[in-house]
């Protein structure tokens, strides 16, 4: 959109941090309230990236509803993916918490890694897999000993996931996030499904007109 790129590159930063940081974990209806979520984001991400999605966190729904949310993780699993390759299986785990040391274990940072890092590859649609990719993905910051307690763990879960198949760990929080949206995302669907579709309508019109001309 016009208006995004005409800002200046520290304070659209700044903008997309601070959507960013403001979402939930999970986009969903509750008690008549829509609730925002940077589920969608990371979808979104993902699907401009050319990934293939094998799990998600909801049920997409036509242009103009909001996606109905599935009611947990499965096995530590927030989203997965194939590379276009095939021969790579990224695994999300959503967190909208800050990484620390008391929300490791009180917000299942902890236990939801464990599960996601041993996935069932038995489905034909992964049998060229060989290498798994975790990626824990949280949309606030950290601190050191949040750092630490995951750094521990994923060392100690070490790199081998089968005979032949390899897995890395990785952590996105909400400077990488936003680093990503940065680089791929400056379009109408960083919005929730319901809100996109207006959006590139509106961008549509705008981009009719020249900036700042009289019409």
């Amino acid at each position: 959109p016009q208006i995004l790129t005409s800002m200046t590159s520290s304070d659209r930063t700044q903008f997309f941090s601070d959507y960013l940081m403001s979402l939930l974990e999970r986009t969903r209806m509750e008690k008549g309230s829509l609730k925002i979520g940077f589920d969608w984001v990371m979808y979104n991400l993902a699907i401009a990236r050319d990934w293939i999605p094998m799990r998600l966190p909801f049920i997409r729904q036509s242009e103009g509803g909001v996606a109905k949310t599935k009611p947990e993780a499965e096995y530590g699993i927030d989203m997965s993916f194939l590379l276009p390759g095939k021969d790579t299986l990224v695994i999300l785990v959503l967190k909208d918490e800050t990484l620390t040391y008391s929300n490791w274990t009180g917000h299942n940072f902890d236990s939801d890694i464990r599960m996601a890092a041993f996935p069932d590859l038995s489905r034909l649609e992964f049998e060229q897999v060989k290498l798994v990719q975790v990626i824990l993905a949280y949309n606030k910051d950290e601190d050191e000993a949040g750092v630490q307690a995951y750094t521990n763990l994923v060392k100690g879960l070490g790199s081998k996931l089968a005979q032949d198949i390899t897995r890395e760990f990785h952590r996105w929080n909400l400077t990488k996030i936003t680093e990503l949206v940065e680089e791929h995302l400056m379009t109408s669907d960083l919005l929730p499904q319901n809100l996109s579709g207006l959006l590139h309508y509106i961008c549509s019109q705008i981009a009719d007109f020249e900036y700042e001309s009289s019409a």
